[in-house]
């Protein structure tokens, strides 16, 4: 595993594979573990799989806006590798730091991929699974652990690595994740995504792939729903996910 160091803040990332790097914005709580199936990947990309502070092993003095820190933190990433443009994939609120990123740094995003997008809470059940996050980090995190690996997992194998990795995170990281992402509005940002973009859904999400309507307006902004699938692309239909990459990557950058 590799490590960044600046400032008060250490964060660990997994660096595998050769080619056009790929680095993975995860959702709060989970951490880099949620991406453990996209690590089939590395056989053609280079990809940087970081745990954000807060999370697995990462530390940080937690700041007003994690938004803005975990943009940092991303930054500091490709500074290390000497990396001057990178595809960014991001899953569920990780779409919202990918947005953010592409907002502060655009020319460092040759490509944007994320699942489950969305702009801005903009229906009544994202809202309540929010809501719902908010309360139970501060209330019983152990039980909101299991939730996450249970609605993650498809398997007792990889369900037990999710909750082990969940049960890593700090409370405060993990309430500031949920509650800044819960505030965040980057309608105002959409237009400013001039690069080759994939937001994918799955087809059952409705609480979250009715979003889409706020980004039709963005050529540069193609669409997926995956047939049968809920919001767990990643994890549940991680076959399918990666097929997605693969085809984005092989249409625009080879």
């Amino acid at each position: 595993m590799e490590s960044v160091t600046y400032d008060d803040t250490i964060v660990y990332y997994d660096s595998i594979g050769k080619g056009l790097p790929i680095l993975f914005i995860h959702p709060p709580g989970l951490g880099r573990r949620v991406f453990d199936y996209q690590k089939k990947l590395a056989d053609e990309f280079h990809l940087l799989l970081p745990d954000f502070s807060g999370h697995g092993s990462s530390i940080s003095t937690l700041s007003a806006d994690i938004v803005n820190q975990y943009v940092i933190e991303i930054n500091q990433i490709l500074l290390k590798e000497n990396i001057e443009e990178v595809i960014i994939c991001a899953y569920s609120a990780g779409g919202t730091i990918a947005q953010a990123f592409v907002h502060l740094f655009p020319k460092k995003v040759k490509g944007l991929l994320i699942s489950g997008a969305y702009p801005k809470i903009g229906s009544l059940g994202l809202d309540f699974m929010y809501k719902f996050g908010l309360y139970m980090v501060k209330k019983n995190p152990e039980k909101l652990a299991k939730i996450l690996a249970f609605s993650n997992a498809r398997n007792k194998v990889y369900k037990g690595v999710l909750f082990d990795h969940t049960m890593k995170t700090n409370i405060d990281h993990w309430y500031a994740y949920y509650k800044d992402t819960y505030h965040y509005d980057v309608r105002n940002w959409i237009d400013g995504i001039n690069c080759p973009s994939l937001f994918t859904y799955g087809q059952r999400a409705y609480w979250i792939n009715m979003h889409k309507k706020y980004y039709q307006n963005n050529p540069n902004i193609k669409f997926t729903f995956v047939s049968n699938a809920f919001h767990q692309l990643p994890t549940k239909n991680w076959l399918s996910f990666n097929q997605l990459i693969r085809h984005f990557m092989q249409i625009h950058f080879k």
